[in-house]
């Protein structure tokens, strides 16, 4: 059996060597190393105190598991467990250490980026891969998150599975139960990352909804037919959910959709669709303030999203009058209307399009491959022209950022990365050196930079202080009675959600006034991080 698979894949690398030119396997491998060294660059020193809270909450999720916590009951958790999962696997078998979890979403985003160049060929062919990879492999947003201790690249490795599975089908081409079987699957563990991919499965459904349609008002197929592979895939995606998460809907399936759905989706799904309004008032204010955050993402995709929506529509009606028009183009471009329409839901932030992005990276290789068939599927004379010139423009937006600051976010802050590493390490010290067993920190990365220091099973500040149906009085009385040895508090918290300046205010208060302050540590960004004692009276209490 292994060698059956070690000739299928020499046979895979044999196919792409006869595939291309030379000069095209330069301009694909080259490729392949801009986006490694893009993900590797200066991945241990690279800390910044916006991009960082999320990586300490969900390293520091897996070591409370490998402490025998539960997830959803003795730790408050508002995402599924897959990730958390595969982390505690890793830290049980190579120990402890806050970059592995890095290192982990670097290898998985590298395997991805391989596995997507292999499906797009087969999907939409050699040329359009080309194109489809750079998009995928250099997008900053997928920079972004596999440099990062998260879910999302996880979630984009499943995905790229799932479409190599699905390609057969898209393609009309073979409908394999075995096909649908393991792109279900794939779909289902995709979910149990993080439900920011459920557009993903709302662009899918849709996009084979209007596939079946078509083929079968060209009587190509019968509508019979179709379904039994699509009721395949329904099924096999539920299997694979429930393969993840059965134990927790057996045992505490109140909890468990309470902290992952209503508690953060219902959260951040509130007041904001239709979002394109939305999005303008925010694009307003975020121009007013001139911030880099603004200049490389929400401009761009504030853009791409209106232009998408228009073109993409224009493409959907034409789509059953044009015969040139083929099946994977009406399956890509629908599934990136849903995709994209979808994901007003969550949030503008560019970070929360990560579902569609990746339709995306093939939609566009379809359609501009040629001048004349972007002149013929899309709108026609001089205004293809000029879609293309504004396609690109927002491509080049999108990609300046990559090689000058290909660690993403932390052109916003402008700070030094080396210093603010400094800081959390002289912070993690302290405390080690101090014989602490529990702290609790506002930025949960500080503790899990620790290799011996605990933390409460309600360490997540943003989520226990603004999403939770509590006061800010009752959840520092909370940590107070946990026999907490340390409680830290990183000024960066308070800036980033200022919007929550009362909460943050009382909450600090509460604490501040049953705590001493032992020690501090200045940053580069300004201001200290502050490490507060808590007496014994209190942790008694």
């Amino acid at each position: 059996m292994i060698s059956n698979h070690l000739h299928s894949i020499t046979t895979l690398f044999q196919d792409i060597r006869n595939d291309y030119s030379k000069k095209q396997l330069y301009l694909i491998t080259s490729t392949f190393l801009l986006a490694i060294f893009a993900r590797i660059w200066n991945i241990s020193d690279w800390f910044s105190p916006y991009v960082d809270y999320d990586e300490g909450a969900w390293v520091v999720g897996a070591r409370l598991l490998l402490q025998s916590k539960n997830l959803y009951t003795d730790v408050f958790f508002v995402h599924p467990p897959l990730f958390e999962y595969i982390l505690e696997l890793i830290y049980s078998i190579f120990g402890y250490s806050f970059i592995y979890a890095r290192y982990l979403n670097i290898i998985i985003s590298i395997a991805t980026i391989f596995i997507w160049f292999v499906m797009s060929r087969k999907l939409i062919g050699s040329e359009g891969a080309i194109f489809s990879l750079a998009l995928f492999a250099l997008d900053p947003i997928n920079v972004f998150h596999a440099r990062r201790a998260v879910q999302e690249p996880l979630g984009l490795f499943f995905l790229s599975i799932s479409l190599f599975f699905l390609t057969p089908y898209i393609k009309n081409e073979a409908k394999k139960p075995s096909n649908m079987i393991l792109s279900g699957l794939c779909l289902g563990f995709m979910i149990t990352t993080k439900y920011i991919f459920l557009p993903a499965i709302f662009g899918i459904g849709l996009g084979l909804i209007v596939l079946i349609y078509f083929r079968y008002t060209k009587k190509q197929s019968t509508v019979g037919k179709e379904i039994k592979p699509l009721a395949t895939l329904i099924m096999s995606t539920t299997i694979g959910f429930l393969a993840i998460t059965a134990h927790l809907w057996i045992k505490i399936p109140e909890k468990f959709l309470q902290q992952t759905f209503f508690i953060h989706i219902g959260r951040d799904g509130t007041g904001s669709f239709p979002s394109l309004l939305a999005a303008v008032e925010n694009f307003n204010r975020l121009a007013s303030t001139g911030s880099a955050w603004m200049r490389w993402y929400h401009f761009p995709m504030f853009i791409s999203v209106v232009c998408l929506l228009i073109i993409l529509a224009k493409v959907i009606f034409r789509f059953y009058n044009d015969e040139s028009v083929g099946e994977t183009k009406i399956f890509l471009t629908t599934s990136l209307m849903g995709a994209i329409v979808l994901c007003q839901f969550v949030s503008f932030l560019p970070r929360y399009y990560v579902a569609s992005v990746p339709f995306f990276t093939l939609v566009v290789p379809c359609f501009l491959l040629t001048w004349r068939e972007l002149d013929d599927a899309l709108l026609g004379s001089w205004t293809a022209y000029i879609s293309t010139v504004i396609v690109i423009l927002i491509f080049i937006m999108l990609l300046i950022p990559v090689p000058f600051a290909p660690h993403g976010y932390d052109v916003t802050w402008e700070i030094s990365t080396e210093g603010e590493k400094e800081a959390y390490e002289q912070t993690a010290d302290y405390l080690e050196n101090n014989d602490a067993e529990v702290v609790y920190s506002t930025n949960p990365t500080i503790t899990a930079l620790t290799r011996n220091v605990s933390t409460t099973g309600n360490y997540e500040s943003f989520a226990n202080l603004y999403l939770r149906d509590q006061t800010p009085e009752a959840y520092a009385d909370n940590i107070l009675s946990q026999n907490v040895d340390y409680i830290v508090f990183d000024p960066w918290f308070s800036r980033w959600s200022g919007g929550y300046g009362e909460i943050n205010n009382r909450f600090g208060f509460k604490i501040k006034d049953n705590t001493e302050i032992v020690h501090t540590v200045q940053l580069e960004r300004g201001g200290t991080i502050d490490i507060y004692r808590v007496s014994e009276s209190n942790n008694s209490e």
